[in-house]
C-alpha cells in the first residue's frame, strides 16, 4: 500500500514538472514570436515620428497605453528606452509574468 503511494506521488511530481517545462516552452516562443512583431514594428515606427510603445514581456491586448514624454533637453534617449524594452523581453520571467501595459514614449519638445 505505500509502495502505490510513492509511485503515484512520484508520476504526479513527474507530470507536474513535464507540465511545467512544457508550459514555459509554449509561453517563451509565443513571447518570442510577438517580440519579434511589436518591437520591429514599433522599432521602425519610432525612426519616423520619435514615438514607441513599449511592453517588455508583451502588451496587454485591449489596454490603452499611457503615456510619457521625452524631452530632447533632458538628453532622453527613445533608443535606450527601446533597448530597455527589447532586453526585458529576453528575461526569464516573461514567460510568467504574461503582459505588461503598454507605454507610449513621445518626445515632447
Amino acid at each position: 500500500m505505500a509502495d502505490r503511494r510513492i509511485i503515484y506521488g512520484t508520476m504526479i511530481l513527474i507530470f507536474v514538472v513535464v507540465a511545467g517545462v512544457g508550459l514555459y516552452l509554449f509561453s517563451k516562443q509565443l513571447n518570442n514570436q510577438f517580440d519579434q512583431i511589436s518591437v520591429s514594428a514599433s522599432s521602425s515606427s519610432s525612426l519616423v515620428n520619435g514615438t514607441f510603445i513599449a511592453c517588455g514581456c508583451g502588451c496587454c491586448i485591449g489596454v490603452e497605453p499611457e503615456e510619457k514624454c521625452l524631452y530632447h533637453s533632458k538628453k532622453d534617449s527613445l533608443q535606450k528606452i527601446i533597448e530597455k524594452d527589447k532586453q526585458e523581453a529576453k528575461t526569464m520571467e516573461c514567460p510568467m509574468l504574461g503582459c505588461n501595459y503598454p507605454i507610449k514614449y513621445t518626445y515632447c519638445d
